[in-house]
């Protein structure tokens, strides 16, 4: 559970995934709560901003298809995968439509 008015701002990670400024200011003004869980096979990661966004990726490395996030200047299909895990970290590498690269989260 991390309580966004105790943590950093979401402008670069937005801005990275071609969030528009508008809405990228919005994200960093609203109160918003970000719930990870984990089960033997997935990990599921779910943000509630101004609405809640759940995904759920498995451990196994494989990759997970989820629409690009709304708002952005992409379109299409994202692919995310779970790079490491432990009980204190997660890593996840998300690959944006061709020619939008990649995005590696700590």
């Amino acid at each position: 559970y991390l309580d966004k008015s105790c943590s950093e701002s979401y402008d670069p990670i937005l801005a990275d995934l071609g969030v528009s400024y508008l809405l990228r200011t919005a994200a960093d003004f609203l109160s918003s709560v970000l719930t990870i869980s984990v089960s033997a096979s997935h990990v599921t990661i779910a943000l509630q901003i101004w609405v809640t966004v759940e995904d759920c990726i498995p451990l196994d490395g494989s990759w997970a298809e989820k629409p690009v996030p709304p708002g952005s200047a992409m379109t299409g299909t994202c692919r995310v995968r779970v790079v490491k895990h432990s009980a204190t970290e997660l890593q996840l590498l998300t690959e944006f439509p061709e020619g939008n690269g990649q995005l590696l989260e700590d």
